[in-house]
Parts: C-alpha cells; sequence; structure tokens
C-alpha cells in the first residue's frame, strides 16, 4: 500500500507541476449554441453573402443525428456538414490559438476568418465522390494559432465529413485562448494522458512478463491483458494522444482498440476475480450451472470482440451499445461476486472491491464531465483508473506476500525437519551415496566402500536402576561421538550397548578415536566412583569392502553397512571381551596403516591366530598397547 500511495503522490506531483510550470494556463470554453450547416461546404458558406445562408441552431458538444432526422425524416449520420461560430472582443495584435480535444469522426477542418488553419484526415473527399480509403479518416487532437480581424472578431468554422460512424457532430469542446495558453493545456494534457496511457502500459507488460515466469499465475496474465487494454482507452479515448503520436493511427483502428476495453476487460477481470478467489460451492449442480454461465457470458464477449475485430469500421461501430450493455451487466456480476467474497471473508478481497468502485465512480464522473466540459478540460477518469490498477496490483502484492510468508515458513519447517532427519541419518552417509539432500534419498540405493570399521561395547556395571544406566550410557554415547567426528569418521548406527563406526580419512585416524574412546570411559568412571559405577569399553577394529545404503520399504527405510567386514569387526570385539583385551585390530588394518603410514609410531602386539566364528583359516590379531597419556 505504500508503494501505491508513493506512485499516486508521485503521479500528482508531477501534473500539478506541469501546471505550474505554465502558470495555470487560461481560456475560453466555447460550449453552446452554434450554427450548423447540413450538407453544405465551407465554400458555399463563405460564398454566401448576408442572410442567403441560414442555420439551424446545434449545441456543441451533441450530434447531429437528430437534426438529420428533423430535416430528412431518417436518421443517417453518414454525411457532412459545417459549425459556425464568431467570437468577438478579440485583440487584433494578440496571437491566438484553439484546442479540439477529440476530433469528431471521421474527418474534419478547421477554418478561421475563411482560412484553414487545422484539419484531421480528408473530410473533402466525400464532396466529390471519391472511394474512402481508412487513411483518409484520422482522429486526433487539432491544435492551431490564428489572428482575429481589426475588429476583433474572429470566424470559426468547422468542416465535419463522417464516413461510417453511428453518431457524428462536434462532440468535444473547442478551448481557445492566447497562443502560449493554448500550448500549455495542450502541453499538460497530452503529458497527463502519455504518463497514464505508458503506466498502464508498463504495468501490463510487468504483469504479463510475471506471468511467463511463472504460468502457474494466471491472474498475473488476466491483469495484464485488462492493464494493456485500459490503456488503450486512454489513449484513443477523450483525448486521442496515440493519434498524435502516429500518423498512421487512422480512425478505424482508433475505434478497434478503444472498443476492446468494453469486452475484453469484463473478460479478463472476471477471470482474474475467479482465479484470485476460485468458486466453493458445495451444491454440485449449482457449481455446475455457475460454471456453464459463466462460460456463457464470456463466449458472448468473445463473439461481441471477434465481430468488432473482423468487421469494418462502417459495421463494428453498430454494436457499441450492445458491448455497454455487456460492460455494465459484467460490473454487476463482479460487483456480485466481490460481495459474496466479502460476506465470506475472503482475504484481501476489500482491495478488488475497492478497485471497482473506483472504476465505477471514475465511470461516473466520466458521464458527468461529458455533459458538463465548462470546469476543467481533461477527464478525472485516467486518474481513477490507475488507482484502480493499483489496487489490484496492491492485491496481488498482498497475495505473493501471504504466499512467500508460506513459503518461509514451510522452507524453515522443511529445514528444521532435515536436521531433524540428519539426527538419525549421518550427513556423512548421504555424502558417501553422492546425495546431497535426505529427500533425494530412495529405498535401494548403496554405495560400495572399502573403509575402517569399527565395533565396540560397552558394559556399564553398579548399582544403578533402568534409567540411571540410560542415562549413563547417553552421556558416554555424546561424549564418544565428537571423537568419531574429529578422526573423520561417524557412527553408522547405535546398538543396545555399543556401536559401529566407519572412518572416511587415513587408517590411523580409526585408532586413535579408539584411543580417545576408551580415556572418555576412564572420565565417566572417575566422575561416578563414589557410585561404584563401572564402565568398561571393548573395541574391535577391521579393515575390508563394505556397501553402505538404504534397506526396508518405501515407507520405512533405515541405512546400514551390510559385509563380511562389518561381521568380522564384530567377531574381533567379541575376542577382546575374551581376552580381556581393549583394543584388538586385524591384519588388514594393520597392513593399511603401514601402507599410508609407514613411520605411523603404534605399538602393536602381536596375539596367537585366533579361530572366530564365521571364519575358515584363524585371524592373525593385534593389541594395540593405549598410551599413558593422549
Amino acid at each position: 500500500m505504500r508503494r501505491v500511495k508513493r506512485f499516486i503522490t508521485t503521479l500528482l506531483v508531477l501534473t500539478f507541476s506541469a501546471v505550474n510550470a505554465y502558470s495555470l494556463p487560461k481560456f475560453t470554453n466555447l460550449d453552446g449554441e452554434w450554427e450548423f450547416f447540413l450538407e453544405k461546404s465551407p465554400e458555399q458558406i463563405f460564398s454566401a453573402e448576408g442572410s442567403e445562408l441560414k442555420g439551424v441552431k446545434q449545441n456543441v458538444p451533441g450530434f447531429w443525428n437528430k437534426e438529420i432526422e428533423n430535416q430528412k425524416g431518417v436518421n443517417q449520420p453518414h454525411t457532412y456538414g459545417c459549425y459556425r461560430h464568431t467570437v468577438t472582443g478579440l485583440d487584433p495584435k494578440q496571437e491566438y490559438a484553439f484546442l479540439l480535444n477529440d476530433t469528431p469522426q471521421s474527418a474534419c477542418a478547421i477554418f478561421v476568418n475563411r482560412k484553414q488553419i487545422a484539419s484531421s484526415g480528408n473530410p473533402f473527399k466525400i464532396l466529390t465522390g471519391e472511394k474512402i480509403f481508412p487513411s483518409d479518416s484520422q482522429i486526433k487532437p487539432l491544435h492551431g494559432e490564428f489572428y482575429s480581424d481589426k475588429d476583433g472578431n474572429a470566424e470559426i468554422v468547422i468542416f465535419i465529413a463522417n464516413f461510417f460512424y453511428r453518431k457524428s457532430g462536434l462532440w468535444s469542446s473547442l478551448l481557445i485562448g492566447t497562443s502560449q495558453d493554448i500550448f500549455n493545456v495542450n502541453t499538460i494534457i497530452l503529458t497527463f494522458y502519455t504518463i497514464v496511457f505508458g503506466v498502464l502500459f508498463f504495468i501490463g507488460m510487468l504483469n504479463l512478463i510475471q506471468f511467463f515466469i511463472n504460468k502457474k499465475s494466471k491472474e498475473y496474465l488476466y491483469l495484464g491483458i485488462v492493464a494493456i487494454v485500459f490503456a488503450l482507452r486512454i489513449g484513443t479515448a477523450g483525448y486521442c494522444s496515440l493519434g498524435t503520436l502516429f500518423s498512421w493511427f487512422n480512425a478505424s483502428i482508433k475505434i478497434k482498440c478503444e472498443f476492446l476495453c468494453l469486452w475484453l476487460a469484463p473478460i479478463y477481470l472476471l477471470r482474474t476475480l475467479y482465479s484470485l478467489y476460485p468458486s466453493e460451492i458445495k451444491n454440485a449442480k449449482f457449481l455446475q450451472f455457475t460454471k456453464f454461465f459463466r462460460y456463457i457470458y464470456c463466449i458472448i464477449g468473445y463473439t461481441l470482440g471477434v465481430l468488432t475485430l473482423l468487421t469494418p469500421a462502417r459495421i463494428c461501430n453498430e454494436f457499441v451499445p450492445v458491448l455497454q450493455m455487456y460492460q455494465v451487466s459484467a460490473s454487476v456480476y463482479v460487483m456480485g461476486l466481490c460481495i459474496y467474497n466479502i460476506i465470506k471473508k475472503k482475504k484481501h478481497i476489500l482491495y478488488f472491491f475497492t478497485g471497482i468502485l473506483f472504476l465505477s465512480l471514475g465511470a461516473v464522473l466520466d458521464l458527468i464531465y461529458t455533459r458538463t466540459r465548462t470546469s476543467f478540460p481533461i477527464s478525472v477518469f485516467p486518474f481513477f483508473l490507475v488507482v484502480f490498477i493499483f489496487c489490484l496490483l496492491h492485491l496481488l502484492a498482498s497475495i505473493q506476500n501471504d504466499i512467500y510468508r508460506d513459503t518461509v515458513k514451510v522452507s524453515e519447517n522443511l529445514t528444521k525437519l532435515n536436521e531433524a532427519y540428519l539426527k538419525f541419518v549421518p550427513k556423512e552417509f548421504l555424502t558417501l551415496l553422492n546425495k546431497d539432500d535426505i529427500t533425494k534419498i530412495k529405498l535401494g540405493d548403496y554405495s560400495n566402500i572399502e573403509m575402517p570399521i569399527m565395533f565396540s561395547k560397552t558394559v556399564i556395571k553398579g548399582n544403578l536402576t533402568a534409567e540411571e544406566t540410560f542415562t549413563v550410557f547417553n552421556e558416554y554415547l555424546e561424549s564418544i561421538s565428537p571423537v568419531i567426528k574429529r578422526h573423520g569418521g561417524f557412527v553408522s548406527k547405535f546398538l543396545s550397548g555399543g556401536f559401529i563406526a566407519i572412518f572416511t580419512n587415513y587408517s590411523i585416524e580409526a585408532v586413535s578415536a579408539a584411543e580417545e574412546i576408551i580415556f572418555c570411559t576412564n572420565r565417566i568412571n572417575e566422575k561416578y566412583a563414589d557410585k561404584n559405577l563401572s564402565v568398561s569399553t571393548k573395541i574391535g577394529l577391521h579393515y575390508g569392502k563394505m556397501i553402505i545404503g538404504t534397506i526396508g520399504e518405501e515407507n520405512r527405510m533405515d541405512d546400514t553397512v551390510i559385509s563380511d567386514t562389518v561381521n568380522t569387526a564384530s567377531r574381533i570385539e567379541s575376542v577382546c571381551e575374551k581376552l580381556s583385551k581393549t583394543i584388538i585390530l586385524s591384519q588388514e588394518l594393520k597392513d593399511k596403516i603401514e601402507t599410508e603410514s609407514p613411520y605411523n609410531g603404534l605399538k602393536l602386539i602381536p596375539l596367537k591366530a585366533i579361530q572366530v566364528k564365521g571364519k575358515q583359516k584363524p585371524l592373525q590379531l593385534f593389541e594395540y598397547v593405549e598410551k599413558e597419556d593422549i
């Protein structure tokens, strides 16, 4: 909301700065009764003298359709005529100018004191009966300079030719003032309409880009289309700035662009609303009916749109009353859906509802402006339109902000979950499986490794309860786990009264870790000496090939190490218990240590070859003699 306020403030500052830069220009609005000459050319009016040629009174702004019906008995607006008005009390030495914001359909020329000052399109073709092309009809603001005659009078004649539109006449106010004031007025109006057009078009393109980045968010596509359609409406209606900027922008192209707002905007506003707030009707039949009604409604809109785009301008402009009815019905439909969602307390729906209210208010004020054009030279509808678009943008921003917060929350929960998983599945286990995330682990993943393995069992004796024994054992495990990690290993499995550890660094690290583990055991014995507690640890060390991987089922997996190497390490640990030794390692581990570290300084005492369960040949084992201090 803060960004919306900042933008609106900036827009107002720019507008009022432009107004102040031109010192609040003064102008005269020539609304009122003009003389109207039906099917008379400027030459016929200029050649008539005195009272030979009299026109009828016609209100400006206004349409000549009723006058044609009065004179000819039929409403056939595809004709031509002249409007005449004389301005008095001007300074003959002062240069004046006029501004016509919206030239009438389809072409016109303006004469001051019988001199042509400006034209839009080629209105004179209707006099010759030549074939009329689309380029002969153009709509754009007209601006021109003139001087009054020596008596301070200026006779203004506007020749209008209507080639195809259903209504015609002088339907826009003519402003006159000093040349500098009218130039300033025209610049302010053009700047205002261009800024609004650019803002709406830019917003539309940003939304389309956002949709192409994330095609699941169709509301950005719909809002982008709505913004671009309204941009075209601002660039063509009221003050046809596009006609000023592009010479090829003829009247036929202009009305087709303007009509897009009447059928395309309602469809995509409706689709935006349904995309953001899907229907939650529980009654299946009624839900099916509402979907069917929505589809039919959109089909009607698309049908009207295709007809306006494909048919010639002479035909498609006849659809305007139907398109206006369609737009009004769409507004009522959208307002009803907004109220329904407000009752349902849908989040952020008030932004959409507020935007629709601003749009409706702007349309009403625009209607008032078209009937009473004496207070300000431009409509305020563009400003309300920008507010409407920004209300919808703020709606999307709020929704995306909620999605972002939910995503962050889910991400944080996922991080915590991963951290919790890593308490059960060591990170080193993932590394050995070439996985960087626990979510990528699948049942049956495995890896062949050849590493040192430690098999250890601990016996706790003393006058302890089961709970106290459990506490002491956990304390023991907490003290030895950092030791194993420090020496490049990790605990693969915790057993009842023991553990299995694998070492990924140099093999001598396994022996060093075993030595520190015995030291930790001695410290616990010292800590609980007054409780007659005795903790003894036996460690068997071996080296060989193993398979590390996941076993179980899809819904319940576990990590494990499977190999004869594991069984051998277990048998070596059992020898420790039989011979009352603390650390015993195999010939294979000894050979590996000597290969990696020839001058290791380990003190090993060979034992007699021992026959262990599961082995055909006796094992040559070595007892590791601990150092006095570590």
